[in-house]
């Protein structure tokens, strides 16, 4: 009789261990998916925020490529001027003293409007001394409204020329004079959207390689 009682305390003792490491193996499985998934964050990013990510970075390398880092070519007016330009960019001249230098094709049509995309910059000598324009020019507002909000003075060619920054009701410009031969002015201004504002330092790099071949 005593003999059977040990037996069935024994079967019990070993049926309580197993019980009790089943619930310890349980409680480190369910341990260890709580910590994978808690950590999971920080080895994984929500698909969202790699997202965000990854527009960061494309804007970054946009503003790069729109850096004084783009490979120029040279516009020769001849006998007149040169003029440095985005190389992939498109030179249209209008008359000898008057050419358009543009980020896309000029449209054959339109209804006047200037499109967000484009950034077009005149470039042309004018039969006017150099002081005379900037008189004018200078005027804040203009007679279009356009507001004068930066002036710099610099040196481009070798001489004196005098920068201008006007903002407007749908575009921005930057205008850039210098004397030219025979009492003249080299002018050049771009029109551009405040969307492009990040292309300023390649279009200041444009007008100031401007180069009198008089």
């Amino acid at each position: 009789m005593e003999s059977d009682m040990n037996f069935i305390v024994m079967q019990n003792l070993k049926m309580l261990i197993k019980i009790k490491n089943s619930r310890f193996l349980l409680a480190v499985a369910t341990l260890t998916a709580f910590n994978f998934i808690a950590f999971m964050p920080y080895f994984q990013q929500p698909p969202a925020h790699a997202q965000s990510r990854k527009i960061i970075i494309t804007e970054n390398k946009l503003l790069i490529s729109a850096s004084a880092n783009n490979k120029f070519k040279t516009f020769v007016e001849k006998q007149t001027y040169s003029i440095a330009y985005p190389q992939n960019w498109f030179v249209t001249r209008s008359w000898r003293n008057l050419v358009h230098i543009t980020n896309r094709r000029l449209p054959k049509t339109g209804d006047g409007s200037f499109p967000d995309y484009l950034i077009k910059t005149d470039v042309q000598i004018l039969e006017e001394n150099f002081q005379s324009v900037l008189t004018r020019e200078s005027s804040s507002p203009s007679p279009d409204g356009d507001r004068l909000i930066k002036r710099e003075s610099l040196k481009i060619d070798g001489k004196n020329a005098v920068r201008l920054w006007f903002t407007g009701e749908g575009t921005e410009m930057l205008l850039t004079l210098l004397p030219y031969k025979g009492n003249k002015t080299a002018y050049m201004i771009t029109f551009y959207t405040k969307n492009n504002s990040h292309f300023l330092p390649l279009i200041e790099r444009m007008h100031s390689s401007f180069k009198s071949l008089n």
